[in-house]
């Protein structure tokens, strides 16, 4: 059986659809990174919880009402706009005694205010989720042999004359096995990515 990595924009349509496992899914792989950006704008462990409940909130309620064209945009930008938006809901709530110390600090530069900066971690934390489910998809798709090459050698960067197991590997049977993965990976990434082709790390 082949294993399909959800996209962005499938998992959304299982969303829409009433799909309960979709959004299951979908807080499974959102969630932490809802959490991380929350701690990014300074807010405190309480109010990170109930950012990621209010985000959720926001695609839950909607439900068969909710559509996402990626045409108009990519799903990155979108989900940030929901946490940047959710998150300056709960900053207007506090009360003055609830505002941290380095609230009183000068804003930083342009370059690293919070919405730029928001962005760069939402890019990382979703590139590592996209490559996540890339090599569990190859993972899938190869033998356990190929794929414990693969890992052993370009994964983790071995060197070709090193031993895998006690067994000497070869190296052309280490490149042909790169090169095999990559393609699969390649072809994942175009699947994965969506419009977002910020997310293919270089594979093309």
């Amino acid at each position: 059986m082949t294993f399909a990595p959800e996209t962005s924009t499938t998992l959304l349509g299982r969303i829409a659809s009433g799909d309960g496992v979709g959004f299951a899914e979908f807080e499974r792989r959102y969630a932490p990174m809802i959490l991380a950006l929350g701690r990014l704008r300074r807010l405190n462990d309480r109010e990170c919880a109930e950012l990621v409940q209010e985000v959720l909130l926001v695609f839950f309620r909607k439900g068969d009402r909710f559509r996402f064209d990626p045409a108009r945009g990519k799903f990155r930008t979108f989900l940030g706009k929901v946490i940047r938006d959710c998150a300056t809901d709960i900053l207007r709530r506090r009360t003055p005694s609830a505002l941290p110390p380095e609230a009183a600090e000068e804003l930083p530069d342009a370059d690293d205010s919070p919405d730029v900066a928001a962005d760069r971690a939402l890019l990382a934390l979703m590139r590592d989720d996209a490559l996540e489910q890339m090599l569990e998809s190859l993972r899938k798709r190869v033998t356990p042999e190929t794929y414990r090459i693969f890992e052993h050698y370009t994964l983790k960067q071995h060197s070709p004359d090193e031993p895998l197991d006690g067994e000497n590997v070869g190296r052309n049977r280490i490149y042909k096995t790169r090169q095999r993965c990559r393609a699969i990976l390649r072809e994942e990434a175009r699947k994965m990515c969506d419009n977002d082709p910020d997310l293919r790390f270089g594979l093309e």
